[in-house]
């Protein structure tokens, strides 16, 4: 299975970006989304990136829980990617494998890097909804040094489940109090040391 999840999100579907800007915007139904799917797991959240200026800039993703409206201490995964390239495209993003025989596992990715870890006890979906947040604008254009919430699989506390800006940290801060757990998918462009 580990198998197959490293051949899901080494896939490619490319976006043209312009202005000069690394930008970033969700993907719809890619062949990602669909194997995951097929496969019975919780789905993945996909974007298509162009990443302009990639020889001189890094791009840092990681992933953080938060419960009962307070945010782990700790993030979950965290890497960064490279390139000696001048200008890259691909896909970043975040899945959930969530198997009944096997414990849950965030698996992250962005152009060639990915990781994935084994989270401790189960994801609580019981009576409640569940899925996926992302931005809403089309594009998001990447400044260096600034941190942005792309993503969140969200479980919610209740009955109902209502959407909320990621690009605001007061509208994630209220997210996090109404559901039970979630997810965040950030990613940050930074120049290279």
């Amino acid at each position: 299975m580990l198998l197959l999840l490293a051949a899901v999100v080494s896939g490619c579907n490319v976006s043209e970006a312009s202005g000069g800007s690394t930008v970033i915007k969700v993907s719809e139904n890619t062949d990602r989304q669909q194997a995951f799917t097929d496969l019975g797991l919780v789905s993945v959240l996909d974007f298509d990136v162009t990443w302009q200026d990639a020889d001189e800039t890094e791009l840092v993703i990681w992933a953080e829980q938060y419960k009962g409206g307070k945010l782990d201490t700790e993030q979950i995964i965290s890497f960064t990617t490279y390139s000696e390239e001048a200008k890259k495209k691909g896909h970043l993003g975040m899945g959930i494998v969530d198997a009944e025989d096997a414990p849950p596992m965030i698996v992250a990715y962005a152009l060639e890097s990915s990781m994935r870890v084994a989270l401790e006890g189960k994801i609580d979906h019981s009576n409640a909804f569940y899925g996926w947040s992302s931005i809403d604008d089309e594009k998001v254009k990447l400044e260096i040094g600034k941190t942005y919430t792309i993503g969140a699989y969200r479980v919610s506390s209740g009955a109902s489940i209502r959407t909320y800006n990621l690009q605001s940290e007061d509208e994630v801060k209220k997210m996090m109090k109404e559901d039970r757990t979630g997810f965040l998918l950030k990613v940050k462009l930074e120049k290279k040391q």
